[in-house]
């Protein structure tokens, strides 16, 4: 009897050691400048196909960790690798052409857009990395991410106020995933939506995972979103992971006070 070869995940994100700290103004000339350690000593790795959360308090330096993978920060130690590079010390050419795998859906998604634009250029603007597509190739991939998202290939003509803000959402998560990215990093994703409206876009990222198979890395305030969308969870407390594992086993038997205190902060209904 002959065995299947097991096959290897591909690990899409691997981040170690990282730390971001920033210095802040003096207050005077003769006053000693403080640092604050926003991110430190960070490790995480995350699978193709795979979403992992982060969740803590503002502040705790999820954001920064956010901007940090996504290389909008220079990091003060560690380092981060999207698809086994490190993209640190890329060059210029080289970091543009790893762009369109890793993309970023931001927490406002009007601020996100540019009232300027059409819908469809904003949505077309990633395809700038990929070189040789021709005119129609451009079109085809417009109207099938706008279809994708829940949209038409009409809203393409549209401008950015004309739409409620969670199609502003959906228009943004379009242009993420026009590029196919093996990472989306989701920063507050559906925290400046109406409830009514989060639940849609969570399940919008959830079936598009499903279909392009994409590993989200995922940031967010609210323990519910990140129950719903990971596998994995990491507890941020002051710039630091201070509790790792897998959702159902930390969010149900967690080990530290935080996490516990995170946990019992959820409002519960008294019936």
């Amino acid at each position: 009897m002959t065995t299947e070869p097991k096959m290897e995940t591909e690990t899409v994100l691997s981040v170690s050691g990282l730390e971001k700290h920033y210095l802040l103004p003096r207050k005077n000339l003769f006053e000693r400048r403080h640092i604050v350690r926003a991110v430190s000593g960070v490790d995480l790795s995350i699978a193709r196909g795979e979403s992992f959360g982060v969740v803590g308090e503002s502040g705790s330096g999820k954001s920064t960790l956010a901007r940090s993978v996504m290389g909008l920060e220079n990091l003060t130690a560690g380092r981060v690798q999207i698809r086994g590079q490190e993209i640190q010390t890329l060059s210029k050419h080289s970091l543009r052409n790893l762009r369109r795998e890793f993309q970023i859906v931001f927490q406002d998604p009007f601020g996100s857009l540019d009232p300027r634009k059409r819908v469809a250029d904003i949505v077309s603007e990633p395809l700038g990395l990929i070189e040789g597509l021709s005119r129609r190739d451009r079109r085809y991939r417009i109207d099938q991410f706008l279809n994708a998202v829940g949209l038409v290939p009409d809203d393409g003509r549209r401008y950015p106020h004309e739409f409620s803000g969670g199609q502003r959402q959906r228009i943004a998560i379009a242009r993420a995933l026009i590029t196919v990215p093996a990472l989306i990093v989701a920063d507050e994703p559906v925290s400046a939506l109406d409830v009514s409206v989060q639940a849609q876009i969570l399940n919008l990222f959830r079936d598009l995972q499903d279909e392009f198979g994409m590993a989200y890395l995922f940031i967010s305030h609210d323990l519910a979103v990140i129950r719903f969308m990971c596998n994995r969870v990491a507890v941020m407390k002051a710039g630091k992971f201070i509790e790792v594992g897998d959702v159902a086993k930390v969010f149900s038997n967690p080990e530290h006070d935080y996490t516990r205190a995170l946990l019992d902060a959820i409002p519960r209904i008294e019936m």
